[in-house]
């Protein structure tokens, strides 16, 4: 071939494969060589990876039987299971042979008397019953079990056999602690074993027996073969002292048997693996850990790892073939290539495609001169750029114009054509002028594009937008390589994805809200665009394109945006503002009310008992204050969360109310209504629902002097998954107006705002009511009049749920006023070690105080240093942790205390904060704590904590009395109103009297057969009686309430006796009678 007559387009496409495959080759080599010398990195690490994954789970497995034993000792040890008592005995191993794996071959205990007790698996994988004892002759005897695992009939009987002679039990007696055997051979199973042993103390410390739990080797050899068999890797376990086999992985047995069926222990130097034994004798060199050998077909990387827990001394060995760890590497690599490859091949032909579409403008060029010369004048060039070949193109189309014109045209036709073309232009202009003058006066950009997407025409906007001076720079020109050729970020925008070019391609409009185009300088802006097709004769020719500049759009945008951020930060800043004066207030606050319940339990005259209360209410207004504030801030930043727990729903509405009776003054009645159909127990948040309920009935115990304020609860609506409770506070308080009531429920906002206003308080309580009722999907209303009282209704929903408790006695289904819930009294240790972490001092005194007041003390630590120093030296019972702290806080402290428990005894660990936000008690209890306790706390708090978990930390069964010996109602009386004992004492004298009055005239009225009259009497006893807690007596007058709706006489006179005795009982008690029959009690 000529090589003068070589296409250019073969010129072209060869040139660039050979700089593309130089190039990739280039890269491959340097990838290559990158890898190779990463390889034996990657290799080590891969390898590293795998000798962990079986040694943790040999590791696992070597664990369960002393897990087995860990777990049922305690059984023994504190006689839980008598060992004396065939049947429980019996049930006690067979269940637990029963509740493991078949890797145990039996589970057995032996006595320092020569007793032997267990159970076993059989060959056939049966549960059997073992037993050596003076029943046997002291002969190894098996039995079958039964249905109920206790023995059944003798499956075989062996030699006298004595545990305290056996290697598991003797070494166990030796170390006092659990501990693996020697491997000894097994002459039931015929093979090698090996027992974790555990050796049973009494309470006085003498040894009673040891617990074993046995397997044999070849179970081990299982488990190695299955936990290598995904990896093609051997595993040998050796013992490290004589080189004896434990287990391996190969299928191949332990031990040889000789002619006598004696067994003889192999060694490592006794396998068939020759590589394993050439790695062994440099190990013992001590030439390292690891080894690579070299076989015919592959490499095995040897490791070595020592085993030495519990009694074992073993060594480790795993083979791995380098052709395992390899070959995902080698995947990759082949499949990287064969990306490479295609990728280079695509390459090439995207490449001779796009040559082919650069020369066509040529091809066309040379084809149409061709004809041009043999004759065919009206033959023209197709223009398809603007570059140099568009321009030669346009040069020869303007020769063979003109050669036409010389050719063709006569002179007088040429003038005559000359001016009908001057008529038309003259038209043309005139109409372009027109629609010139139209479309530069319009703000928004306007061009043109024909089917090539060249610029067919364009307005003054769109020059000025794109930064060009005159439209030549835009006519003729692609629009889409000139202004929307790339994205924002820089990447490419191929013309398929132009939005723009749809509007011709597809006959479709297009919009596009935000995208950017580029102005002359190379700069870019945002554009909201619009793309309309253009028809002529039915057909689209183009498309017109308009679009503005909103850079200032997005600006502001942008600034509403920032303002938000700013908004949100300063709500942070808020929150973490209203987190730490909450800290800051309630830490002093804690030692204020500590000091004063302190201070009232000291001898004070009449004046400084008045004085005690004062600072109490103010505190507790404060407190009551910042709660407030706290959580109008959660609600507005939508952090407050609903709990979802079972509740009783009765009992939560009783002890929220019942407080209130105490506060309640004597021209004022507080009764309440819990309406029937109510189920006892859902789900729901009732810490929640008791805030609404309080705030309710504070406002009306607030704004009524005198009457009543009457609290009904009933059921609304009831589905299959849930219920809807309304809920009525209603009072006879000096009420409100039209204009008062439409500034309920918005925060800081009250009836009374003026300067003058009588009644306290933040205005936060009913917003936050409203807020807590529309989070339980509820409704909340006001009604009221002025001087005649006010309504509050709300509605709740909550979800139903199963009743798992008992109540002390059954109310579901009942209308009643009151109900009580028996006190229990939790005994705590009186030898409790307790360390208090706090850097308070008030508060460091307050609390030893306290303690003191109950017969306890405490150690002392500053900060978290301090604590985590002490529980070195000492094992406290239980720790109270301040968050808070300076050097280390009480986060940290708890963390390295668990840290360094490991498997010690647990420390119970009490989270004492100032804190009450959001996310507080969580943050406690994912360090590490137990419990939470928030300041300021009372010394009821602190002996609830106290009991809760004081008998939890108590092992040496060392409980002692509580020293609250008087009556449980005037326990009762005093936990949930606050009085001391004195005052809950008067309370119930004059209940006793009142109640002695009540009984003589409902008497009088049944004897006249005055239902009517007698069913008011007994609904006050009913009252009455569950406002000071005598659960017994309102208990009868409850069903002495349903009776008398039947007028049976001898009900009502069997109920009327019951009252009376339980009224002596209550009488008794006052006068001294102690209910625990102590002797000598303070209390009572």
């Amino acid at each position: 071939m000529d090589k003068n007559r070589i296409p250019m387009s073969f010129i072209l496409i060869i040139s660039f494969i050979v700089l593309m495959i130089s190039t990739v080759s280039v890269i491959c080599f340097t990838v290559f060589s990158n890898w190779k010398l990463s390889s034996d990195n990657i290799i080590t690490k891969m390898e590293n990876d795998a000798n962990i994954d079986i040694f943790n789970k040999i590791e696992t497995f070597i664990s369960v039987p002393l897990y087995i034993n860990e777990v049922n000792h305690n059984s023994i040890e504190n006689e839980i299971v008598d060992i004396n008592d065939r049947k429980e005995r019996e049930v006690f191993f067979a269940g637990v042979m029963k509740s493991n794996n078949e890797d145990v071959y039996s589970f057995s205990y032996g006595t320092e008397n020569g007793e032997y007790y267990g159970a076993r698996r059989n060959t056939k994988n049966e549960i059997e019953i073992m037993k050596s004892d003076a029943e046997t002759d002291g002969k190894s005897t098996y039995y079958s079990i039964t249905k109920d695992l206790t023995s059944g009939e003798v499956v075989e009987r062996l030699g006298k056999f004595d545990p305290r002679t056996r290697d598991w039990y003797i070494i166990a007696k030796e170390h006092v602690k659990p501990i693996f055997s020697p491997i000894y051979e097994h002459f039931v199973m015929n093979d090698l074993a090996i027992t974790a042993s555990h050796p049973i103390y009494n309470k006085e410390g003498v040894l009673m027996g040891v617990l074993g739990t046995h397997f044999t080797l070849s179970k081990i050899n299982s488990y190695l073969e299955e936990i290598t068999k995904d990896k093609m890797a051997i595993a040998y376990i050796i013992e490290k002292s004589s080189g004896v086999i434990v287990a391996n992985s190969l299928g191949i047995p332990n031990f040889e048997r000789s002619g006598d069926t004696t067994i003889n222990k192999l060694t490592v130097e006794e396998i068939g693996n020759e590589h394993i034994k050439e790695a062994y004798l440099n190990y013992k060199k001590n030439l390292g850990n690891d080894y690579i050998v070299k076989t015919k077909d592959d490499k095995f990387h040897i490791s070595f790892t020592d085993y030495n827990k519990d009694g074992l001394d073993w060594i480790i060995i795993t083979a791995i073939p380098e052709s395992q760890l390899t070959a995902e590497i080698t995947k990759s690599i082949t499949v990287a290539l064969l990306y490479i490859i295609l990728a280079l091949i695509i390459s090439i032909i995207i490449y001779i495609k796009s040559t082919k579409i650069i020369l066509r403008p040529i091809y066309n060029l040379i084809t149409t001169t061709e004809k041009f010369s043999k004759g065919d004048l009206v033959q023209r060039a197709r223009v398809f750029r603007n570059d140099e070949i568009g321009k030669l193109a346009n040069a020869f189309n303007i020769m063979a114009e003109e050669l036409y014109m010389l050719i063709n045209t006569l002179e007088e036709k040429v003038k005559e054509r000359t001016k009908e073309l001057e008529s038309t232009n003259v038209a043309l202009k005139r109409s372009e002028g027109d629609i010139r003058l139209l479309m530069d006066s319009t703000a928004e950009a306007i061009y043109g594009i024909d089917l090539n997407g060249n610029c067919t025409f364009c307005n003054a906007s769109c020059l000025r937008i794109l930064g060009y001076n005159h439209q030549e720079a835009l006519i003729g020109k692609n629009m889409h390589r000139q202004i929307h050729y790339m994205h924002s970020d820089g990447t490419t925008l191929p013309i398929e994805e132009c939005k723009v070019f749809n509007a011709f391609i597809k006959g479709e409009g297009t919009h596009v809200e935000d995208e950017v185009l580029w102005r002359a300088d190379g700069t870019s802006f945002p554009a909201n665009y619009y793309s309309y097709p253009q028809y002529r004769d039915g057909e689209v020719v183009g498309a017109v394109v308009t679009f503005t500049d909103i850079t200032e759009r997005k600006l502001a945008r942008n600034e509403i945006i920032k303002a938000k951020e700013q908004a949100e930060a300063a709500n942070r800043a808020k929150s973490q503002f209203l987190a730490s004066m909450s800290h800051e207030i309630r830490t002093p606050m804690n030692g204020i009310l500590g000091f004063l319940q302190l201070l009232e339990n000291t001898a004070l005259n009449k004046e400084q008992v008045e004085f005690i209360y004062t600072i109490k209410s103010s505190t507790d207004t404060l407190l009551a204050v910042i709660n407030d504030i706290l959580d109008i801030s959660k609600i507005e930043a939508g952090k407050l969360e609903l709990e979802q727990i079972p509740f009783d729903i009765r009992s939560t509405i009783e002890t929220t109310v019942i407080p209130f009776s105490a506060k309640a003054s004597q021209s004022l009645e507080l009764n309440m209504l819990i309406g029937s159909g109510i189920p006892q127990f859902v789900m729901g948040d009732p810490t929640k629902l008791r805030q609404v309920i309080r705030n309710l009935i504070s406002n009306a115990l607030k704004f009524t002097d005198k009457g009543e304020v009457f609290i009904e609860v009933s059921l609304n609506k009831e589905t299959d998954v849930a219920i809807e409770l309304l809920f009525t506070v209603k009072d006879t308080g000096i009420g409100m107006t039209e204009e008062e009531m439409r500034k309920l429920f918005k925060p800081f906002t009250q009836a009374d705002s003026s300067s003058t206003r009588k009644y306290g308080g933040t205005g936060l309580g009913l917003a936050i009511c409203k807020s807590l009722v529309e989070m339980m999907n509820g409704e909340i209303s006001v009604v009221s009049e002025k001087g005649k009282g006010t309504i509050f209704n709300f509605t709740v929903t909550l979800n139903k749920t199963v009743n798992t408790e008992a109540p002390i006695f059954e109310t579901a289904n009942k209308s009643v006023f009151v109900t009580r819930h028996t006190a229990q009294e939790s005994n705590y240790n009186n030898k409790l070690k307790i360390l208090l972490v706090e850097d308070n001092e008030i508060n460091r005194i307050l609390f030893i105080k306290l303690l003191k007041k109950k017969g306890l003390s405490c150690d002392i630590a500053i900060d978290g240093e301090e604590a985590v120093r002490a529980c070195v030296d000492k094992n406290y019972n239980m720790i109270f942790m301040d968050c808070q702290m300076p050097v280390m806080d009480g986060y940290n402290a708890t963390r390295q205390i668990r840290e360094a428990e490991g498997s010690r005894k647990h420390t119970v660990i009490i989270a004492m904060t100032a804190y009450a936000m959001q996310g507080d008690e969580e943050k406690c209890l994912k360090a590490g704590m137990d419990d939470y306790i928030s300041k300021p706390f009372s010394l009821v708090n602190l002996m609830k904590m106290l009991q809760k978990h004081g008998k939890a930390t108590d092992n040496e069964n060392n409980e002692i009395e509580g020293n609250i010996c008087f009556s449980d109602t005037v326990l009762t009386l005093m936990e949930e109103s606050g009085f001391d004992k004195e005052t809950c004492n008067d309370i119930l004298t004059i209940f006793c009297e009142h109640t002695d009055r009540l009984i003589w005239e409902i008497k009088e009225h049944i004897a006249k057969n005055n239902y009517d009259e007698a069913g008011i009497l007994i609904h006050q006893l009913k009252g009455s009686a569950g406002n000071v807690k005598a659960k017994e007596i309102a208990k009868y007058a409850l069903e002495m309430e349903e009776g008398i709706k039947t007028s049976n006489s001898e009900i009502l006179g069997r109920l009327l006796e019951e009252i009376e005795r339980s009224l002596k009982v209550l009488k008794e008690k006052r006068k001294g009678g102690c209910p625990n029959d102590h002797r000598e009690c303070n209390d009572c």
